[in-house]
C-alpha cells in the first residue's frame, strides 16, 4: 500500500476507534479480582495476560499494514494505562508511608517523582526476539529446564513459556479478525487484510523472514508490551541497524522494492500522530522514539539507505512523532551530519542527535560492557536505554539542584565561598542518600508490585538465570537520579564566589531584585557557565555531582548514579523556586538540560556553549542535553556550516545536541493570534510539539530563547 494515497484513510479509522477510548474495564477488573486472591506475584501477571488476550477487543485498521491495537482501556493520549496497570494498582505492597515522604519532599519543591523504580522508558530484547521469535526464546527456556535442578527456576521458565504461548494467541486474534475484515473490502484493502491475517498467524512466533515481517514484530512488540506489562514501553529500538539485513535480503531476492520499504516506514513513523490527539493547552508526552546511526555491537558504524529513508519521511510527512533521535559517532560518513542538518533547516524541530562517543561511555560507567553498550537506544526523550540486556531506572526521580542550595544559603548565608560549597555537598549527598535509603527496601519486592514476565522474556539473561527482570535477572540493573539546574546552579555558585557584598546579594534575593535593577544587571554580568576561564570549576562541580550518590548502597543492592536530564522540570522546578544568585527572578525556568544559560549563549555564542559542555559530563550513567536555537529564515543558516557544527560537537563530547531552528516573528504571531501558523513545530524540552497548541506559558519560554549564529 502506498502511504500517501492512504494515510487519510488510514487516519479516519484511526480516529473512529481511538475517539472511543478510555473505554470500561471494570468487568475485566472483576474476572481478574474472583480469580487472583492467594496467586504468586508471576501467576497474577499470568491472569492478567489471559483475561486481557482473551476479552479485549482487536482493532485491525483496513488502510493499515500491521496489526497492534489491543484495546485495554487505555487513555487515547496514553502509550501504557487501563487495565494493564491493575496488577500494579492492587498490590499488597504497603507504600504508604514512603508515599507519604515522597510528596513531602515534592511540596518542599526538592524533588519531583513518586516511586521507587522507573515503570516507563523501556525498550524490548528486539533483537533476542528477531533471532529466533517466540518460537526460539520458548525454546530455550524448555531446553533450559529439562536439566534445571532448582524448581524455583524452572517455575518462572513455565512462566515465560505459558507468556510467549498467550502473545501467539493474541496475533492469531489479529489474524482472525483480519480476515474477517477482508471480506468485506476488495482489490488492494482486501490484499492488505489477507497479508495481515497470514503474517499474524507466523509472526512473532516464528522469527521475521522479511523486511515487513520484522517490522510487524517489532511493531506488535512494543504496543503489546504497552497494552499488558503494566510499564512503558518508550521506544522502537534502532530500525535502521535492526530492518537493514531483511531490507537488503529482500532488495536482491525481489521480494520488496525501494518504494515499498520506504512507503512501510511511513505507516510505521505515521502511528503516534494517527494515535494521539494534540489538543489545545495540553502537555501531550508519547514517549515514543525512533533511534537511527550510530553504531552496532561490533562498532561499525550504521549508517544505510534505510537511515535516509526515515529522515526522509520525516521531511516529507512533517510528522511530530515519534520523536526521532539520531546517533552519530566519530566514524559517521560526512553525508550523515549532513543529511541531519537538512533535516533541521526545514524547521521540522523533531530531532535530537545523540553522540555515541560519550553515551556508551556513561552507560560503561554504570557496568555496562562496551559491546552492549553500543546498542544503547534514546528512549522516552533521550535517556539512554541498552537495548536486549538491560533494565535502568532514570528519569523517575527529579532533584532539585537550585533549592538544596538556596536551602543551604538560608543556614549559611554568610559562609565563606568554600565552607558554602563543601555545606551544599553534605546537604546534596545526604538528601540523596535519604532517598536511596526510602527506596532500596522496594527493590527486594518489586516482583511482588508487578512482575514483567513479557519485558523478561526478550531480555538476555533472564531466561538463562530463570529469574524476572524486577529480580535482577537481566544482565545488567541500576537506578540514576535526574538532577535538574544545573547551569542556573553553576551561575549562582558564581555569582555567590564572585559578587562582592553577600549582604546585598541576598537582600536581592529575597525582594526578587525589585527596584534593584543594577544589582541584578551586575549579577547577569559576572562569570557565567560558558565563560572558558571558568571551566576548571565547571567540570569540578559535574564531577563532584556525578559522585553525589556514591557510598549509599550496600553489596548486592541496585546501584545508584546520577544525570543531568531535565525534560520539563527545569520549568517545573522554576516555576516554583524563588529567585536566585545569578539575577534570575523567582518563578523562571531553569537553565535547560546541561548547557550554559540563554544570557550566556548570547554573550559566548553557542560554540563557546558546546565547548563548554563537552567532556563536562564524563563521569555520569545517563547522558545530558545541550539545547540551543537558531534562527530559521532563508540563508541564515548554511546547512554545511550546520552539519560541520554538528560533527564538531560530537568531538568535543557533546552528549547531546538539540537544535531547535525557529523564525521568532512567526512564534510571537502564532501566539498572538492563533492560527497564523497552525503548522509551527518547536522542541519544547525532551518532546516537540505544534507551537499554536502549547499553553501560553510555554509559548513563552519558548519564545524567550535567544536564537544565535553559528
Amino acid at each position: 500500500m502506498d502511504f500517501t494515497a492512504n494515510r487519510a484513510a488510514l487516519y479516519q479509522e484511526m480516529d473512529a476507534v481511538y475517539r472511543t477510548y478510555p473505554t470500561d474495564t471494570a468487568a475485566l477488573r472483576e474476572k481478574y479480582d474472583a480469580q487472583s486472591a492467594g496467586l504468586s506475584p508471576y501467576d497474577r501477571k499470568l491472569l492478567l495476560y489471559r483475561i486481557a488476550i482473551r476479552n479485549c477487543p482487536v482493532h485491525i485498521f483496513p488502510h493499515c499494514p500491521f496489526y497492534y491495537e489491543m484495546d485495554v482501556g487505555k487513555n487515547r493520549n496514553a502509550w501504557m494505562g487501563g487495565f494493564c496497570n491493575y496488577v500494579r494498582e492492587t498490590s499488597d505492597v504497603d507504600m504508604t508511608d514512603f508515599h507519604a515522604r515522597m510528596k513531602d519532599r515534592n511540596m518542599r519543591n526538592l524533588t519531583m517523582g513518586s516511586s521507587f523504580a522507573d515503570f516507563d522508558h523501556r525498550v524490548p530484547g528486539y533483537d533476542n526476539l528477531l533471532r529466533g521469535g517466540l518460537r526460539g526464546l520458548c525454546e530455550e527456556a524448555e531446553r533450559l529446564n529439562v536439566t534445571e535442578p532448582d524448581a524455583d527456576r524452572r517455575m518462572y521458565r513455565e512462566t515465560l513459556i505459558e507468556t510467549a504461548h498467550l502473545l501467539r494467541e493474541l496475533a492469531c486474534r489479529y489474524a482472525d479478525e483480519a480476515a474477517r475484515q477482508a471480506s468485506g473490502h476488495t482489490g488492494e484493502v482486501r490484499d492488505n487484510l489477507m497479508r495481515i491475517a497470514d503474517t499474524a498467524r507466523r509472526i512473532p512466533w516464528e522469527k521475521p523472514a522479511t523486511f515487513y515481517e520484522a517490522m510487524c514484530a517489532i511493531l506488535f512488540t512494543r504496543e503489546s508490551m504497552n497494552a499488558l506489562e503494566g510499564v512503558g514501553i518508550s521506544s522502537y529500538g534502532h530500525l535502521d541497524r535492526m530492518l537493514y539485513p531483511y531490507f537488503v535480503r529482500d532488495l536482491a531476492e525481489g521480494r520488496i522494492t525501494r518504494e515499498e520499504a520506504y512507503s512501510l516506514l511511513c505507516f510505521m513513523l505515521s502511528l503516534t500522530d494517527g494515535r494521539f490527539e494534540y489538543i489545545p493547552g495540553a502537555h501531550i508526552e508519547t514517549s515514543t522514539t525512533v533511534m537511527i546511526g550510530g553504531q552496532d555491537a561490533d562498532g561499525t558504524p550504521v549508517y544505510n539507505e534505510l537511515t535516509d529513508m526515515i529522515i526522509d519521511a520525516f521531511a516529507e510527512h512533517r510528522f511530530v512523532n515519534p520523536k526521532l533521535n539520531a546517533r552519530v559517532c566519530m566514524g559517521s560518513p560526512d553525508a550523515y551530519p549532513e543529511k541531519l542538518a537538512q533535516l533541521l533547516l526545514t524547521g521540522s524541530n523533531v530531532l535530537a542527535i545523540e553522540n555515541d562517543e560519550v553515551n556508551i561511555r556513561y552507560l560503561q560507567n554504570a557496568g555496562v560492557s562496551e559491546r552492549d553498550a553500543r546498542l544503547y537506544v534514546g528512549c522516552g526523550c533521550q535517556e539512554l536505554t541498552v537495548q536486549n540486556t538491560a533494565y535502568h531506572s532514570r528519569a523517575f526521580l527529579y532533584v532539585n539542584l537550585v533549592q538544596i542550595l538556596l536551602d543551604t544559603l538560608t543556614k549559611h548565608p554568610h559562609a565563606a565561598f568554600d565552607e558554602l560549597y563543601a555545606a551544599y555537598f553534605t546537604a546534596l549527598r545526604d538528601f540523596l542518600g535519604e532517598l536511596i535509603a526510602d527506596c532500596t527496601p522496594f527493590d527486594a519486592v518489586h516482583v511482588q508490585v508487578n512482575a514483567e514476565p513479557f519485558v523478561s522474556l526478550l531480555l538476555s539473561d533472564c531466561i538463562g538465570r530463570g529469574k524476572d527482570v524486577t529480580e535482577g535477572g537481566a544482565r545488567y540493573r541500576f537506578k540514576t537520579f535526574t538532577l535538574v539546574g544545573f547551569g542556573t546552579l553553576a551561575d549562582s555558585l558564581l555569582a555567590l564566589r564572585e559578587y562582592p557584598d553577600r549582604t546585598a546579594l541576598l537582600e536581592g534575593m529575597r525582594r526578587d531584585y525589585a527596584e534593584m535593577e543594577p544589582l541584578r544587571r551586575s549579577l547577569e554580568n559576572l562569570p557565567k557557565y560558558g565563560d572558558p576561564d571558568v571551566r576548571p570549576f565547571i567540570r569540578t562541580l559535574a564531577h563532584d555531582l556525578s559522585h553525589a550518590a556514591d557510598g549509599w548502597t550496600a553489596p548486592g543492592d541496585v546501584p545508584w548514579g546520577t544525570s543531568i536530564f531535565t525534560y520539563w522540570a527545569y520549568g517545573s522546578f522554576g516555576n516554583r523556586t524563588s529567585a536566585t544568585p545569578d539575577g534570575r527572578h523567582a518563578g523562571t525556568p531553569f537553565t535547560r538540560g546541561g548547557g550554559p544559560s540563554d544570557v550566556a549563549l548570547a554573550r559566548f555564542g553557542v560554540t563557546a556553549g558546546a565547548q563548554a559542555c563537552g567532556d563536562t559530563f564524563a563521569d555520569f550513567t545517563d547522558t545530558s542535553v545541550y539545547d540551543f536555537t537558531l534562527p530559521y529564515s532563508p540563508g541564515a543558516v548554511d546547512p554545511d556550516t550546520l552539519a560541520a557544527y554538528i560533527r564538531a560537537c560530537i568531538g568535543l563530547n557533546v552528549p547531546v545536541l538539540q537544535c531547535m531552528t525557529v523564525d521568532k516573528e512567526q512564534l510571537i504571531e502564532e501566539r498572538d493570534r492563533p492560527g497564523t501558523h497552525p503548522e509551527l513545530v518547536v522542541r519544547v524540552c525532551g518532546y516537540s510539539a505544534r507551537f499554536g497548541l502549547l499553553r501560553r506559558p510555554v509559548q513563552d519560554e519558548v519564545i524567550s530563547r535567544f536564537a544565535n549564529r553559528i
